[in-house]
């Protein structure tokens, strides 16, 4: 799972692209779910319109 390939310089995009990659992983169960290097990508906080923060939270739920 590439979390640098979910982000989009449109907004809503990069929500998009993340529910569909869940969907697609949903749609292989039963799977192990690897996302590397996370920290370095959702690190990014403050210079990206809040997209990371909505990114972790929906990773959270």
């Amino acid at each position: 799972f590439d979390v640098g390939a979910l982000y989009n310089k449109y907004h809503g995009e990069t929500e998009r692209n993340l529910r569909e990659s869940l969907k697609a992983s949903e749609a292989m169960a039963p799977c192990v779910l690897w996302i590397d290097e996370i920290e370095k990508t959702l690190g990014a906080g403050d210079s990206d319109g809040g997209t990371s923060s909505r990114v972790l939270g929906t990773l959270l739920t």
